[in-house]
């Protein structure tokens, strides 16, 4: 045998992704199959659902994280829960991409490799234990995962790429290699924020002053802003945000820092954070999800000229922004400008304060509870400088409320 031939036979025969699986079981493994099949009514603790359908055979009924949070060489473990629709009459095997500024990948057969697809009975759901290991190599940042099913015999037979196709990505997104995203992680960068906000303690007058003593607090309480990687802020740059609220409305507050405030927007939802020639304009972004499910969440801008741009999404950037800015709340908005806005001269920066009414909040007709949890995150766009700042680190996509932070809003 050629000596390069024998090398790529060894090779492949290491590669898992290329791996048959396991024919013949032990009655411990029987029993391992067994526990990890449930029925279709079956209630998971903590599962996020997602709802995906993979062609009519299977849907990706939704999935548990144990922590989001991890450092390079961590294991994080996913649970995948799969609902058979239909029987899958080729080898098709499970892959998990994990993405960041490299790749790592998990193919396997569902539990424990015991339990191919071919194997699964219509109607009931198979209970995928994953634990993502990552090396301790692995680049820091935000990092998503991704899955999906590919044939794994045309790919031992032929190098044949495969997969089936999404019908519908449900609660997430799908790219056009046919993987869904299913979660995100933070690693080796900064804990995935949870606050808790507390009620206003004095009345407050939206007029973009921030006079009223509670701001202070609340800000020290929201915490810092950093690069969209997680990076510490340079100076002389900035942003700071609060929240408080009332038993009517919600309150948000901004303080910018910026030295050349520019903003060509004067009608209400222009694309205000476009400045046109590859950059960005001067605006403050809120993001809100008032059940934490990724699903009608809420984006808000505002300029420096206190020009807004609110659109509802019913779940990840569905529908497009354009059809989405056709949802208007009534809300209070004001803005003062530390210099002026579009000249040469040098700003220091502007502030900037909102009032929602809780019944303009897609899903709320009134004031949360403090058992209630809420997905939130901020931004602030700059035309000069680091072109964005964030509130919870999410890398480039601004849209993924995985990484946004956690809200209780308490008495």
């Amino acid at each position: 045998m050629n000596r390069w031939i024998w090398i790529l036979a060894v090779v492949m025969a290491l590669v898992p992704a290329c791996r048959k699986p396991k024919k013949v079981l032990t009655e411990t493994e029987k029993r391992q199959v067994k526990d990890n099949t449930l029925q279709d009514n079956a209630k998971v603790e903590g599962m996020v659902n997602v709802g995906a359908l993979f062609e009519d055979k299977i849907e990706l009924v939704g999935y548990t994280l144990n922590k989001r949070d991890v450092e390079p060489g961590d294991t994080t473990k996913l649970t995948l829960y799969w609902k058979s629709l239909a029987p899958v009459n080729s080898d098709f095997k499970i892959f998990v991409h994990v993405d960041s500024k490299s790749r790592k990948t998990f193919d396997h057969y569902a539990i424990g490799n015991l339990y191919p697809t071919e194997n699964w009975k219509t109607g009931e759901i198979v209970k995928d234990e994953l634990d993502i290991a990552l090396d301790k190599g692995f680049p820091k940042g935000p990092a998503r995962i991704w899955v999906g099913f590919f044939d794994a015999k045309a790919w031992r037979d032929n190098q044949e790429n495969v997969r089936l196709k999404i019908r519908n990505p449900g609660t997430t997104r799908s790219d056009n290699g046919d993987r869904l995203l299913v979660t995100s992680l933070l690693v080796g960068t900064l804990p995935v924020k949870d606050i808790k906000v507390k009620k206003a303690s004095e009345a407050i007058t939206v007029d973009g002053t921030l006079k009223e003593a509670l701001w202070k607090g609340a800000f020290a309480t929201a915490g810092k802003f950093y690069t969209t990687d997680g990076k510490p802020v340079p100076h002389p740059e900035g942003a700071q945000v609060a929240m408080t609220w009332d038993d009517e409305k919600l309150y948000l507050a901004f303080d910018i820092t910026d030295t050349d405030l520019s903003s060509p927007y004067d009608k209400r939802d222009s694309t205000l954070w476009s400045g046109g020639k590859n950059r960005a304009s001067d605006e403050v972004e809120f993001f809100f999800d008032p059940d934490a499910d990724g699903k009608d969440y809420l984006e808000l801008q505002i300029s420096p000229k206190n020009v807004v741009f609110d659109a509802k999404f019913d779940s990840y950037r569905k529908p497009r922004w354009q059809d989405a800015i056709s949802f208007n709340m009534e809300l209070e908005h004001e803005v003062t400008v530390k210099g002026t806005v579009n000249d040469t001269n040098p700003d220091e920066g502007y502030t900037v304060e909102v009032a929602i009414p809780w019944k303009e909040l897609p899903g709320m007709d009134k004031a949360p509870t403090s058992e209630d949890i809420f997905k939130v995150n901020f931004f602030r766009l700059s035309n000069s400088g680091t072109w964005a700042l964030a509130w919870a680190p999410v890398g480039g996509d601004f849209h993924d409320m995985a990484l946004a932070g956690i809200v209780r809003f308490v008495p």
